[in-house]
């Protein structure tokens, strides 16, 4: 069927020619759904008024077929022109569930409502805790130190190993904290050995921190 032969069928059936520069989702969807049902009526017409394989019936039957497929086609491109799934919004009642202490791996709980009423929580364990109060802190407050010590701990007690400045900064950077110089990865590593969780180990030109036994001090 040629594209006149189209907009012929569709403006017959009450709409009117497809202007694809025009096309927005909702206008394609109700062209979908007119190009259905106008199928449906070929196709009934068709079983009505002539025999299975008589010609007449073979030809209507391919133009509900083909108005069918046009839908099928109206439809993706609909499904493609909707717009993204805004993201729901979820308000802080500025209450937070921390860990209670009394089980390992406990999450902390942030109790929420969405933007429709519905009571929503975001769940964190140890490790986003830890990340989202970096982000949330910001480079220039005063409590990144302690969160940025925190986050640093946690790691080096998740993965062991030798820990230098160069290592230690690369880490913060993969955690969106851009800012520390080597100066300050250097001094968060000394910080964590002046409390007993690094141990400190070779020369000054090859200076690198280990986790420190349990219950070890400052080596």
């Amino acid at each position: 069927m040629s594209n006149d032969a189209r907009y012929a069928i569709y403006v017959l059936l009450g709409g009117g020619p497809i202007e694809p520069a025009a096309r927005t989702a909702a206008l394609d969807a109700m062209q979908a759904a007119d190009f259905r049902e106008g199928a449906d009526h070929i196709a009934a017409q068709a079983d009505q008024l002539w025999a299975p394989g008589r010609t007449a019936h073979t030809v209507m039957h391919a133009d509900a077929a083909e108005l069918r497929r046009m839908a099928d086609e109206l439809e993706a491109h609909a499904r493609k022109a909707e717009p993204a799934a805004m993201p729901l919004a979820v308000f802080w009642d500025r209450f937070v569930m921390g860990p209670s202490g009394d089980t390992d791996d406990e999450n902390t709980l942030i109790p929420c409502m969405s933007a429709d009423g519905q009571p929503v929580a975001l769940v964190l364990d140890d490790e986003l805790r830890l990340r989202l109060a970096v982000q949330l802190a910001g480079p220039g407050h005063r409590s990144l130190l302690a969160v940025r010590l925190a986050v640093l701990a946690r790691e080096i007690d998740r993965v062991g190993g030798q820990w230098t400045t160069r290592r230690a900064q690369r880490f913060y950077r993969s955690i969106g904290i851009h800012t520390p110089t080597r100066q300050a990865a250097r001094e968060d590593l000394k910080a964590l050995h002046r409390i007993g969780f690094l141990q400190s180990h070779g020369a000054a030109n090859r200076h690198y921190y280990t986790p420190a036994p349990q219950g070890g001090g400052a080596g």
